[in-house]
């Protein structure tokens, strides 16, 4: 999930979400909290799943400026747009600006095309930035049976959205991006069978798209962005068995190119997309689940043109999303930290806070799945890393299928286990073939096909 803009100040933001459900906003001014609080709390069976919005400048109502101090403004006809008081000239003249993931867009009054504002101060033909509503940061919410909503937001304020629809709950939200005519954002969903869907979005109403495709189930999608820089954005996949690499580059719901980018090997998982090295082409972010180094793709379409590894922060620091410019990260204490990237070059950041181990920074990769009752068996899902919530298991014993140590998670209470340590003391081999955590009460949890030898620390985590 991108640091998303939720106060308008040209800063990314970080959002987050309890295992209670409570969403809460942290406003940054680069890696010091300035603002933001409690948005609200949608219940626990509902989890955030995307974030869409800009800073948007129509005519004469107003000025932003971007990360290097640039000022734009549009005069109030419509006719000029400026940047540090110089026209910009887009063709027909320019009748919005929108300042989007740390990238400024703008579209030709005359065309209807929108452009990129390049490094090199050049303006190149690009996809509309997302919108869900007049230019306002959005969240994206889906329910544990399927369905999905929207809220409309103006810093911590739910101003507006609702119920969009249900495709039901083997359908997951995996991102937001334009794939249409218009500058709308458009919702990703993916099947447990792998198939591809995109809703077309004006607010909470899907005024078109459908089935995209089916890459096979053991391709899931892991991000989505600008990658050929010719107008149309792309699907990212990863395959689950082997690691592969590969982009559907989208016209709607039409599949117009792409193919197979490669293979980072064994252990690397994409954990996000930014674009770092200036270019306007999306860049793919990994994080090696084993040791923790983090590494970027510098990409030309499908091809690899440069990058290479950027760091090891350790691996109890995880990657929860990426920007234009910058990676974010959460330790297994709760912590939050932010680089400021150049290329594969960390220029700047540092520790911005801990809100708590209860409060998980959202990644666009993260799926809460919650124990709602005794003796019931929780599947893990194929198409994203997911995090069981047993808080409120009290009595009788439950079983998660298909847990993998390599990109789930499970959540107990402090009254449960008094620390991530006991969790693992308590963990054992099952005869039948799975790991066993024993709870204190008597009651337990099964992991069948699990080796209790290949969990960690960072599978569990405390509220």
């Amino acid at each position: 999930m991108s640091n998303s803009d939720f106060f308008g100040d040209n800063d990314s933001d970080f959002l987050f979400q309890n295992s209670n459900g409570s969403v809460a906003l942290w406003d940054l001014s680069g890696i010091s909290v300035i603002g933001g609080g409690l948005v609200g709390n949608p219940g626990p069976g509902w989890q955030v799943e995307g974030t869409a919005g800009g800073t948007a400048i129509t005519p004469g109502s107003g000025s932003f400026t971007d990360a290097a101090g640039n000022v734009y403004t549009i005069s109030a006809d419509g006719d000029v747009a400026e940047q540090n008081g110089a026209p910009i000239s887009l063709g027909g003249g320019t009748a919005k600006l929108v300042y989007y993931g740390g990238l400024v867009y703008g579209e030709d009054a005359t065309t209807g095309d929108w452009f990129i504002h390049d490094a090199d101060g050049s303006w190149s033909r690009s996809v509309a930035p997302g919108l869900f509503g007049g230019g306002s940061s959005a969240i994206v919410l889906q329910n544990n049976d399927g369905s999905v909503a929207l809220w409309n937001m103006s810093g911590t304020a739910v101003v507006g959205g609702g119920l969009v629809a249900n495709p039901g709950p083997t359908w997951h939200v995996k991102g937001t991006n334009v794939f249409f005519t218009g500058g709308s954002s458009g919702i990703v969903l993916q099947n447990d069978d792998g198939s591809v869907a995109l809703w077309e979005m004006n607010g909470i109403s899907i005024v078109g798209g459908g089935l995209v495709g089916n890459p096979g189930p053991g391709w899931q999608i892991e991000g989505t962005g600008n990658f050929f820089n010719d107008g149309n954005n792309a699907i990212l996949f990863q395959n689950s068995n082997d690691g592969s690499i590969a982009l559907w580059e989208m016209n709607g719901t039409s599949v117009v190119g792409g193919g197979l980018v490669g293979n980072p090997g064994p252990g690397w998982q994409i954990e996000g997309t930014g674009n770092f090295f200036g270019d306007g082409h999306t860049d793919i972010v990994f994080q090696n689940t084993t040791n923790g180094s983090v590494a970027v793709w510098d990409m030309n379409g499908t091809t690899v043109i440069g990058g290479g590894l950027v760091g090891n922060p350790g691996p109890t620091w995880h990657i929860k999303g990426a920007g234009s410019n910058e990676i974010s990260f959460q330790n297994d204490n709760g912590s939050v930290a932010l680089w400021q990237m150049s290329g594969t070059t960390v220029i700047g950041g540092g520790l911005v806070g801990n809100p708590g181990t209860g409060w998980s920074l959202l990644d666009n990769n993260m799926r809460f799945i919650y124990a709602t009752s005794a003796n019931e068996t929780l599947a893990a899902t194929p198409a994203s890393p997911d995090e069981f919530v047993l808080t409120s298991l009290t009595t009788g014993s439950d079983t998660i299928s298909g847990f993998s140590p390599a990109q789930d998670m499970i959540e107990f209470s402090k009254a449960q286990f008094a620390s991530v340590s006991d969790v693992l003391a308590a963990t054992t081999y099952a005869v039948s073939g799975g790991a066993t955590i024993n709870l204190p009460n008597g009651s337990s949890l099964l992991l069948p096909g699990v080796d209790a030898g290949s969990l960690h620390a960072s599978n569990f985590a405390l509220a």
